[in-house]
Order: C-alpha cells, then sequence, then structure tokens
C-alpha cells in the first residue's frame, strides 16, 4: 500500500503518511477530520492518542507527534498533562485563579505520546502559570535596652589623696628641719660691717670691718701665716685671680666684690681655713649670681701646692715655685716664671706659659696655646685651637710632646737640640728648616722622621688638621 499523494510505502492499518503527512486512502472521513476541542481558556487543540512515541524528536518532524497542553494542579502548582480517555481527546482542569509568581513548564508525559497518531500534527505552546505567594509581612525584631550593671566601687582616688597628703606631710617636715638648721648656723653680726662668727671649726669668715665700701665695690685685706711647705687652694666661681710670689713668710690677700647693692655684697662672705697649716679660701654657700669676686694675693715664694679651680676668670701667676695645678672653664691663663711643675686645663680659653722650667703640661678645649722661653719636659694638647712654643733648652732625658687635632704647630729651638723626631699630619704639610731631615709625603698624609743633633730625647709632634712648622733658630 503506497500514499497517493507522495508514493510512500504505508503499513496495514496506518492513517496517515510518515513522509508528507497526508491522510492514507483508507481513512474513513470522519477520522480523517480530528476533532477540535476547546478548553476554558478558549484555546483550540487535537486529541492525542494513548500509544507511547519513543522518538519524540524524529516523529515531530514527521508531524507524528503531538504535545498536548498541561493543565494547572492546585495541590502543587506544577502544569501535569493528562491523558483522556477513548483516546478522542481531553479536558483540561480549571486553572486557579492567582496571581503568577514564577512560570513552571513541565515535559509532556510518555503516555501522551504516540507512534501512531491518526490525529494531524500541531504543536501548541504550552501555558505559563506561577504558583500563588502570599503577601509577605516583615516585622521588626523587638529591641531590648541593655541592662546597664552599677560601676564597681573604687578607692584609688582615696589612695591617691592619701598619698598626696603624706608626701606634703614629709616635704613640709624637711622644709622646717632644714630652716631650723640654717637659723642654727647662720652667724650674728654686731655690726654692719663688723666680723662675723666662725659657722664651723677651722672654718673662718674673712674680716671685713676695715672694708672701703662704695656704691659699685667692697674691698678688704686680710694677712695670714704660711710657712714654705705650706699648701694653698683657692676656689672661685667669677672674678679675675692674680698670685705672685714673694720672699714674706705669710701670705696677704686683698678681696675686691663688684656688682649688685653693698648690701648683696655684704652677704656674700669669704671662708678661710688654715687647716694643716695651709690656706683655703672660697665664697660662702650664700652666692649672689651678679657679684663677682676678684683676688689679688701675695704668697710666698716657695710653697708645696698651689692649687686653684676658678668659671669666668681670667688667672695670673707669677714667680712661684710649687707644683702648680689650675682647673678652670671659660678662662683665660698667663703663668710666667714659674718653678716646679705646672698642670694647667681649661675647657675654653687661651694659655700663655713664659720663662718657665720643669715638667709642664697644658691642655685646652678651645684656644691657643703659647710658650715662650720655657725648658724642661713639656706636652701640649690642644683640641681646637693654635699652638706655638718657644722652646729655651732641654736635656736628653726631657720628653716633648706636641698633640692638636685642630690647628697648627709651629715650634721652634732656641739651642741645639739633640732628639728622635717624629712629625706627622693627616691634613697639612710639614716644613723643616736647618734640622737636615726630609718630608715624606705620601697621599692624604705627611711625616718627617729623623734624628736632631745625636738623639737622645723624644720629640713628638702630631696633628690631624693643620700645618707643622719646626725651626732651628740661627
Amino acid at each position: 500500500m503506497h500514499c497517493m499523494n507522495c508514493g510512500a510505502e504505508l503499513v496495514e492499518g496506518q492513517r496517515f503518511c510518515r513522509a508528507c503527512g497526508k491522510p492514507s486512502a483508507n481513512l474513513e472521513g470522519a477520522e480523517a477530520r480530528p476533532t477540535v476541542e476547546t478548553d476554558p481558556n478558549g484555546l483550540q487543540h487535537a486529541p492525542v492518542a494513548h500509544s507511547i512515541n519513543t522518538n519524540p524528536v524524529a516523529n515531530a518532524t514527521h508531524g507524528q507527534t503531538t504535545l498536548m497542553q498541561d493543565s494547572y494542579r492546585p495541590d502543587t502548582t506544577i502544569m501535569n498533562a493528562k491523558p483522556q480517555t477513548g483516546g478522542q481527546g481531553r479536558t483540561p482542569d480549571a486553572a486557579a485563579s492567582a496571581p503568577p509568581t514564577s512560570p513552571i513548564i513541565e515535559p509532556p508525559l510518555a503516555a501522551e505520546i504516540s507512534i501512531h497518531s491518526t490525529a494531524p500534527f500541531h504543536m501548541e505552546k504550552p501555558r505559563l502559570t506561577q504558583a500563588p505567594q502570599a503577601p509577605v509581612n516583615f516585622q521588626a525584631p523587638p529591641q531590648y535596652a541593655p541592662t546597664a550593671s552599677p560601676p564597681p566601687k573604687s578607692y584609688g582616688w582615696l589612695i591617691a589623696l592619701g598619698g598626696i597628703a603624706l608626701f606634703g606631710f614629709i616635704f613640709f617636715a624637711f622644709l622646717l628641719f632644714g630652716r631650723s638648721q640654717r637659723a642654727a648656723k647662720r652667724p650674728t653680726t654686731t655690726t654692719t660691717t663688723a666680723t662675723v662668727t666662725p659657722d664651723q671649726t677651722n672654718d673662718n669668715y674673712m674680716n671685713e670691718a676695715t672694708a672701703r665700701v662704695t656704691s659699685e665695690e667692697t674691698t678688704f685685706t686680710q694677712k695670714f701665716p704660711l710657712p714654705e711647705s705650706a699648701k694653698f687652694f683657692l676656689n672661685n666661681v667669677s672674678g679675675n685671680i692674680t698670685i705672685v710670689g714673694s720672699d714674706s713668710t705669710e701670705a696677704e690677700v686683698k678681696v675686691i666684690k663688684s656688682g649688685g647693692t653693698a648690701e648683696q655684697r655684704q652677704e656674700v662672705k669669704i671662708v678661710y681655713s688654715t687647716i694643716g697649716g695651709g690656706l683655703s679660701l672660697k665664697p660662702s654657700a650664700h652666692f649672689i649670681q651678679d657679684i663677682d669676686i676678684a683676688y689679688e694675693i701675695r704668697l710666698p715664694r716657695k710653697l708645696s701646692q698651689v692649687n686653684v679651680k676658678a668659671v669666668s676668670s681670667k688667672i695670673k701667676i707669677k714667680d712661684v715655685d710649687a707644683l702648680i695645678t689650675i682647673e678652670c672653664a671659660s678662662s683665660n691663663m698667663e703663668l710666667e716664671n714659674l718653678r716646679g711643675a705646672l698642670n694647667a686645663k681649661t675647657d675654653s680659653g687661651d694659655i700663655f706659659v713664659a720663662k718657665t722650667s720643669g715638667d709642664i703640661n697644658v691642655k685646652t678645649l678651645s684656644g691657643k696655646i703659647e710658650l715662650d722661653e720655657v725648658s724642661g719636659s713639656i706636652k701640649t694638647v690642644n683640641t681646637s685651637g693654635n699652638t706655638k712654643a718657644m722652646i729655651d733648652n732641654s736635656t736628653s732625658n726631657d720628653v716633648l710632646t706636641f698633640e692638636s687635632i685642630n690647628g697648627a704647630i709651629d715650634l721652634r729651638f732656641k739651642a741645639e737640640i739633640n732628639a728622635e723626631m717624629i712629625a706627622s699630619t693627616v691634613s697639612g704639610n710639614i716644613k723643616t728648616e736647618g734640622l737636615g731631615i726630609a718630608v715624606k709625603k705620601m697621599p692624604g698624609s705627611q711625616e718627617a722622621i729623623g734624628r736632631l743633633g745625636i738623639g737622645g730625647q723624644a720629640l713628638n709632634i702630631k696633628t690631624v688638621s693643620g700645618d707643622i712648622k719646626i725651626t732651628k733658630k740661627s
């Protein structure tokens, strides 16, 4: 049996041609026109046979597969196709009237796809429905105020208050004790210019009873016995100091107080002590900053020691034979005709030494050092400043050392000298005149090493930044 339209071979009982889709010749007139059903929504579709189609895609190409319209299921909100009994068609269930939410499409059931469908191919778009969704009513969670716990009890302020009170009590007690001690030690005066009583054993105030008082100065003088083996000490804060040796066996001390008022100068006392047969001078503890104290002192020429400490002073010492030690700050020194040993040091100031013999050791941090007609063992140290020395005479046992960090060194020998010389500079030049020693120049430094005369004593000259000049006087 063949199709009358396209000539394709037909199977016994086949109603439609699989090739062209036309009805076969043995199809009855009533069956050739399948009835059209109308659903409650007004859509028309063909009935579906109850046979199963195993290849719906291929059969749809030949018009033998029909997709049925799905019905709304009120219980699951999913559209499922339900086959009709009798093989001619079906009536879909009524859809629930509810607002659409999310579309859900369910594929056709296997029972609704037929391999040998007698109805013409009819494709219908499935309906999209949405499940009803109840309105959402959001309600904010209740707010609860946190329960404030009572603060813990603190007694820290009581402890702090007690500590402050205790500290104040102790401070007040010490203040009263110190005032009582000062009142017990305070000297009593008979008149405005009378000599005061001593405040300590072996400590006395210099007598100002005969002092000459003007609007600018207060001057007085006092003498003290001082043997040759005695020691002399002077400590001053601000004011010039002049010490001169003499053939006398006593010390004559002249004090000149300047600045401030006459009453203020009267309050500043000069304390002296004669312990061990020596003499010690210093200002009293009650010192006024605006007042300067100058000393003009005549000492026995030969003493055991002379020690001077001063700040912001100009120190002159002359014609003394003793072990002299000077330590000062912001002070200049002029030392002349001294015998024995000399140790002079200043933090800021110039040092001048002339006609002095013995062991000489001078040092300044910022200033110049000048030695004129000196002899003996000599050592100079200058941090920032020039050094100039005229060597009068030296023996084979005398060591000569001149050191500087930032400054030039100029040495001149008045007489013949026998020494082993070593001179070096890092940044500077070396000149030797009349010595017969060659200067060796190297990158970044110069040095001169050689023997003067027959050799003997050591002559060391060293500077970091500065020139070195060594001259033999003709």
